[in-house]
């Protein structure tokens, strides 16, 4: 699948949730974006970032759903067990998110952000990399889960469209 497939997956899923929204709205209902589910969905980010940066594949298992579906910045599509196993070795040197929209309806919720990421590529140099995501979470027997993530490098490198932060001229 090419980039720019997962760049119109990651817009169609937006522009979804946008008209599920307006939806809920004119029918006089709200997202509910509750303190309580909040919280747990940026704990859960923050979990889920450190257990990349960290490799605990472990960790990963708890956090990720059972029919996960993740999209990298290639293109390229794995399940939940490819993730598992990619992140047993792939190291990741740094990894900062700022999460841009989170919003929640039900036992949905839509997490829209940026991430900086410094890696070590093939060469053995440092690859430093500024990636788009959108991050679907499921609530399932009272528990957050990851069930989906798409993303894609930041064609504005931290430009304009996702609010130019000093760090991110690399």
């Amino acid at each position: 699948m090419t980039r720019l497939t997962a760049i119109g997956v990651a817009a169609l899923a937006a522009l979804g949730w946008t008209q599920a929204g307006c939806a809920a709205h004119a029918a006089g209902r709200v997202l509910d974006n509750s303190p309580v589910d909040e919280s747990a969905i940026r704990r859960l980010e923050e979990a889920y970032r450190e257990a990349k940066v960290k490799n605990d594949a472990t960790a990963l298992a708890r956090i990720v759903a059972a029919d996960h579906y993740d999209m990298n910045q290639n293109g390229n599509a794995r399940n939940r067990d490819q993730l598992l196993e990619l992140f047993k070795t792939f190291s990741i040197r740094s990894l900062d998110v700022d999460i841009e929209r989170l919003r929640i309806s039900g036992n949905n919720a839509v997490v829209a952000g940026r991430q900086r990421e410094v890696r070590r590529g093939r060469s053995g140099r440092d690859c430093r990399e500024i990636h788009l995501f959108l991050r679907t979470y499921v609530r399932r027997d009272g528990r957050w889960q990851l069930l989906t993530n798409a993303h894609y490098r930041d064609p504005n490198k931290g430009g304009p469209a996702t609010h130019t932060r000093a760090n991110d001229v690399w």
